[in-house]
């Protein structure tokens, strides 16, 4: 508790804490979304040693494929990130959890366009352009 209390400033800021998944190790994925449209994903991998896939942190990242379950959890998102407004977003997987909706600043469309040869903005462009009027 005491290290808590000094992390807060004796509780006088907002921290998130969620339940460590060990699934983290082997990497988190980042599904990037604009609209209705999935542009990619990508595995952040740990360093060895660390459980951290923020690539301030050192983490890598490679290609990956979405599983049955990855597409079962954007569908499952959709409507409300509709609802929101949320057009481009970045979904963070770790394991079988969504375990962060990145609306901000889902940073992604550089390593979609360098692992898959795409032009992931351009696909994003293309949702968000005619909704301009």
């Amino acid at each position: 508790m005491a290290i808590f209390k000094r992390q807060t400033q004796a509780f006088s800021e907002y921290h998130v804490l969620q339940r460590f998944l060990p699934e983290a190790i082997a990497g988190d994925k980042r599904i990037l979304l604009c609209g209705e449209r999935i542009l990619g994903a990508f595995l952040r991998v740990p360093q060895a040693g660390d459980f951290r896939g923020n690539m301030h942190q050192g983490a890598s990242w490679q290609a990956t494929t979405l599983t049955a379950h990855d597409e079962h959890l954007v569908k499952s998102v959709r409507p409300t990130l509709e609802e929101l407004g949320l057009l481009f977003v970045g979904l963070d997987v770790i394991g079988t959890y969504v375990t962060e909706i990145n609306s901000t600043s889902p940073m992604g469309i550089r390593e979609l366009n360098a692992l898959y040869a795409m032009t992931a903005e351009s696909i994003c462009f293309d949702v968000i352009e005619p909704m301009m009027g």
